[in-house]
């Protein structure tokens, strides 16, 4: 499955942003999964470089000095997953990049966070911030629509208005697609929450087996049900997140013992983290 590229799209985890999956198209344009980044593993001396070796490592996977985005695809507004879009508008970042269409779907203006490390304006920001982009079409997805970019199909599954009542947090909107290349299955589901999870089962069951699954949440508590998992039944695992920092227990057990990351990661799959020596190449 992964090993024959004969649709010519890969699957990229990056070396240097953990927050952050990508798609090359054959044409060499970039489908992105979000866009940011936690330099948890202190990696680079400061977030000027940070952002330089990852402009770097998206040029050579693209072969071109200009990056061509056919889709920017942001599961929720929060700022580990849309920082390095703040640092190319506001830089002379920008000219390196073409966006010419952003899907997104933040939750509702008069929406209030019960957590208090939210920061309660940021999206409406990021709103804002999208709307500068010159050339970009900004959409606003419903469940059921498709979008095809160059033989890569994403189904929207879940979008912000699938969050309960009392979502704590953004994480609780988090967007969920389903992609299809060929006869590979992908599963994209941002941060989302147990209660989203369930949702999910509600309402897919078993149309949820996919080949490749999206950790929700990095791995961390209120990352998916069991259940979910189960239904998955993926053959790859893909982290968004440093495999060392994952393997820390100072950070992944930081709230006591939990079991199911440990019962995720022991899986009979394949993980593949973000933040390796080099970029990781899923031929699809």
């Amino acid at each position: 499955m992964m090993d024959i590229n004969k649709n010519g799209i890969s699957v990229f985890a990056s070396a240097v942003s953990d927050r952050s999956y990508y798609l090359r198209l054959a044409d060499n344009s970039l489908v992105m999964i979000d866009i940011g980044c936690v330099d948890l593993t202190n990696k680079f001396a400061d977030y000027k470089a940070l952002f330089e070796a990852y402009l770097a490592e998206l040029q050579s996977v693209c072969q071109s000095d200009v990056i061509t985005v056919a889709a920017l695809i942001i599961t929720h507004p929060h700022d580990d997953h849309m920082n390095f879009l703040e640092y190319i508008m506001k830089s002379e970042m920008k000219e390196k990049f073409r966006f010419k269409k952003i899907i997104r779907s933040f939750p509702p203006k008069d929406w209030k966070p019960q957590n208090n490390w939210e920061k309660p304006d940021y999206p409406i920001n990021m709103e804002t911030l999208l709307h500068t982009i010159e050339g970009a079409e900004v959409i606003t997805p419903k469940r059921g629509d498709i979008f095809n970019f160059g033989g890569a199909e994403f189904e929207i599954l879940l979008t912000a208005e699938d969050a309960p009542d009392d979502a704590k947090d953004l994480n609780y909107f988090s967007m969920m697609l389903r992609q299809r290349v060929g006869d590979t299955t992908l599963l994209w589901t941002g941060d989302m929450s147990d209660s989203l999870s369930q949702k999910a089962i509600d309402i897919y069951g078993e149309s949820l087996k996919c080949d490749i699954l999206q950790v929700p949440h990095h791995g961390t508590p209120n990352g998916g049900k069991l259940e979910f998992y189960r239904l998955c039944n993926a053959d790859v695992h893909l982290w968004t997140i440093a495999g060392q920092t994952f393997l820390n227990p100072d950070y992944m057990f930081a709230y006591g013992e939990y079991i199911i990351p440990t019962e995720v990661y022991n899986m009979k799959v394949k993980n593949i983290f973000c933040r390796g020596e080099e970029p990781t190449e899923i031929k699809l």
